[in-house]
């Protein structure tokens, strides 16, 4: 009897797709493996989850937000929006993700993009902190179920990066420094001196898709240069 050798074409997922972003960089990556990468409309919002195809096999959520609000200033709108977009959404999507996807025949990956600040300090940025310290400590946790209720079938990663260069959200956060917290354009390019860059991290993500050796794991990436 003939065999037939039936061909899967690679998909997978990207959040909101920015000119300059990461999200970009790893959207083209992806591309450049041979991935269909799908991507949502520019008014979906990570909170309301997302209806995965069940062919998918790797997801990839960049989504995030920031607010540099003082002390005084937080209140339950401001704080909510922080964390439910960057932790409990990210939460919403994973297990979206899995009920769409448990049972295929391939390792699938999940990667979230945190940030480095999840395990360092800054000013005027303690909700957002404790937001992605949340992430990195749920994907860490999430490995663990995972395997128990899926064993072998996924592959979750954090991937953190510290200052990330040419990027919409660091054209951002240089005009706050400079208006908000009175550094010297000087003091801001030194601050972003060797920092990372979205092709870099697209380069990582390169690297994790499908190793199991990672399940769980929260990898960091700080401003290049070592000296």
């Amino acid at each position: 009897m003939e065999e037939r050798c039936i061909s899967v074409k690679k998909k997978a997922f990207v959040t909101k797709v920015r000119p300059g972003s990461i999200s970009e960089a790893i959207k083209n990556k992806l591309e450049e493996l041979g991935f269909v990468v799908i991507t949502p409309d520019d008014n979906w919002d990570i909170r309301e989850g997302y209806p995965f195809p069940n062919d998918c096999q790797v997801m990839v959520n960049t989504a995030g937000v920031t607010d540099t609000a003082k002390p005084e200033e937080w209140d339950w709108e401001k704080a909510n929006k922080v964390i439910s977009v960057n932790l409990t959404g990210a939460a919403v999507l994973t297990s979206d993700f899995v009920k769409a996807t448990a049972g295929t025949p391939w390792v699938k990956t999940i990667i979230h993009l945190g940030s480095l600040w999840s395990r360092k300090h800054a000013t005027n940025s303690a909700v957002y902190c404790a937001s992605k310290a949340g992430l990195a400590h749920y994907v860490a946790c999430m490995g663990y179920d995972l395997n128990l209720h899926h064993p072998g079938e996924y592959t979750i990663i954090g991937l953190h990066p510290g200052n990330v260069q040419g990027t919409p959200m660091t054209k951002k956060v240089k005009s706050k420094l400079i208006t908000e917290r009175g550094f010297t354009m000087e003091q801001v390019e030194t601050l972003y001196k060797g920092a990372i860059t979205p092709a870099d991290i697209a380069d990582v993500v390169e690297k994790v898709l499908g190793n199991q050796w990672l399940n769980g794991e929260n990898i960091y990436l700080p401003n290049g240069d070592k000296r």
